[in-house]
């Protein structure tokens, strides 16, 4: 099967660009032929695609500004560019907002173009944060001053030319009801792509490649320092500054730290490096900034455990990393992740919003170590049989089959 991947930007790492290129690897094992297409791809970041994963580009000059996405010029030129080249696939699988827009419009333009599945990361969030935010907007609800600073916005798109997030919303549902299927990562999503959309979707839980996070044996691992890991931006949503917070409320000896990895936010970070500060934390909470693969793999090793507390979280990879080393996982009591994790057995889930069970589950692991490990090890046995790239192609291409078979529309 002649399969093309449209995913709008790949030049910052993220669990939607990762999994494009992993998934798009892992079918070209399988001797279906794959092709990327996108605005930029990272070298650097995402490593050379393997031989036969053809990687092609939108436009001419390949955009870095994620703004550009919104530009109408630019969706014109998009799909105009993809209708001349997506005839030739089978089907079209779209990740990420606006790549199914692209696509749906791709099919105005010549009708001949393969069915699009959209493989649903999660609804645009900042179109419909009244849905896919519950627990954000309670951390962080919408006053006069959001409310105004969005009309803004909205006002400033309109100037220089791009789409303001109402007609955004018009353009997205119509281009929704237009696919083929929505293939989603978790029940969550599902569940919100319901409510936006009223469409259903078919969930299809992920996967990782265990060569990717550079798997060893128990016996031949780096040792293990009284550290816990965060893995993923530094943004609200991640709840970092709760995660801090409820790291202090431990009352765990000095000896212990809270590293953080990921890449830094421009706005929010140095509000997170402050409160580190202000709770005389400024030592023990270790600001890591982005890592390579091999030294993300090397930080999963040494760590004791990894605290994945985000907000309203669609799936979430950090864990199923943190099982590949057999790691036990504090993660949150809502979104993906409790869907994949039973509470006390190979996982601890705490509410996000409440500093004090963070604080309780850290101090819980940390002083029983025995328990940590039983939690890492039948958590590693439970990603190792069902959380695999391989496994999650096995599980894509039966959604697959069972959606070209039916008449979803």
């Amino acid at each position: 099967m002649e399969i093309a991947f449209v995913h709008p930007l790949m030049i910052e790492p993220g669990g939607a660009e990762y999994l494009t290129k992993w998934l798009s690897e892992e079918l070209v094992r399988r001797r279906h032929r794959v092709s990327i297409y996108t605005l930029g791809y990272d070298v650097k970041k995402f490593g050379p695609v393997t031989d036969g994963v053809n990687v092609k580009y939108l436009t001419p000059l390949r955009l870095s500004k994620v703004s550009s996405r919104t530009a109408f010029s630019k969706w014109l030129m998009i799909s105009r560019n993809l209708a001349s080249q997506l005839t030739c696939y089978d089907l079209v699988i779209a990740h990420n907002f606006p790549a199914y827009v692209w696509c749906v419009w791709a099919r105005r333009f010549r009708c001949n173009i393969p069915p699009v599945v959209w493989l649903c990361e999660e609804p645009p969030r900042f179109l419909y944060r009244r849905y896919t935010d519950p627990h954000y907007s309670l951390q962080f609800p919408l006053n006069t001053l959001r409310a105004f600073k969005a009309c803004v916005m909205d006002a400033f798109r309109l100037f220089v030319g791009r789409i303001p997030s109402y007609l955004l919303r018009v353009f997205d549902v119509l281009s929704v009801s237009r696919l083929k299927a929505i293939i989603a990562n978790s029940k969550f999503t599902a569940e919100n792509v319901r409510m936006i959309y009223r469409r259903r979707a078919w969930v299809c839980h992920l996967g990782i490649p265990i060569c990717q996070c550079r798997y060893r044996d128990k016996a031949d691992r780096d040792p293990v320092r009284n550290e816990f890991l965060y893995v993923g931006r530094l943004s609200r949503h991640k709840n970092v500054h709760n995660l801090i917070t409820g790291f202090a409320l431990s009352g765990l000896a000095n000896s212990w730290h809270l590293r953080l990895v990921g890449t830094n936010d421009v706005r929010w970070t140095p509000t997170l490096r402050r409160l580190a500060q202000n709770l005389g934390l400024t030592d023990r909470v270790l600001f890591a900034g982005s890592l390579s693969r091999d030294d993300l793999c090397k930080a999963y090793e040494q760590c004791y455990g990894v605290v994945y507390v985000p907000l309203d979280e669609s799936f979430g990879l950090v864990p199923l990393e943190a099982g590949v080393h057999g790691k036990a996982v504090i993660a949150s009591d809502h979104g993906g992740p409790s869907e994949v994790m039973v509470d006390s057995r190979n996982g601890l889930q705490v509410n996000p919003l409440s500093v004090d069970d963070i604080g309780r589950a850290l101090r819980e692991l940390a002083t029983d170590p025995e328990r940590a490990s039983q939690i890492g090890a039948r958590w590693q046995e439970t990603v190792l049989s069902y959380f695999t790239i391989e496994k999650f192609a096995d599980r894509f291409l039966e959604t697959l089959k069972v959606i070209m078979e039916r008449d979803i529309n």
